[in-house]
């Protein structure tokens, strides 16, 4: 991911709430060994991506957020090195990302960040009534962050 943005700050100041918009370019690869009868083959996301971040304190050491991003209208490429492509043209296809998290502010350089997230791709294609293909991932951060 690569991505630009701006920051809100919805009361004038750094240390209140916050909201980030940014614009960027994404991409998701999965690889997987090919097994063309099953239907599994490399298949990466990628486009335009677009994404919003917001956090807001609580009390005075911590800082829920919750982030949004989605790829605009991604293209889905498969691994076509064994010959012609297995799922052919898409129809559709949709990629989210949704992370919610905070942070807890233990000494003046020291804080406890914690965060769960999921991450849903998926592309469904014309030609079989059945053929969609779709990934699926859920993730759990846990860790320090120490400013010097």
């Amino acid at each position: 991911k690569v991505a630009a943005g701006y920051r809100y700050l919805p009361m004038g100041f750094f240390y209140g709430p916050q909201v980030d918009f940014y614009l960027g370019y994404g991409s998701y690869a999965y690889d997987v060994e090919r097994y063309p009868s099953s239907g599994m083959v490399d298949v990466t996301y990628k486009g335009i991506l677009l994404g919003v971040r917001a956090d807001i304190p609580i009390y005075q050491k911590i800082r829920p957020f919750l982030k949004i991003e989605l790829l605009f209208n991604p293209v889905v490429d498969e691994d076509k090195s064994a010959g012609s492509a297995l799922y052919g043209n898409r129809k559709s296809a949709s990629s989210i990302f949704a992370e919610a998290g905070g942070i807890f502010h233990l000494t003046s350089k020291i804080d406890l960040y914690g965060s769960f997230s999921l991450l849903s791709n998926s592309a469904t294609y014309p030609e079989n009534q059945s053929s969609e293909i779709a990934f699926k991932e859920m993730g759990l951060s846990l860790g320090a962050l120490y400013s010097f």
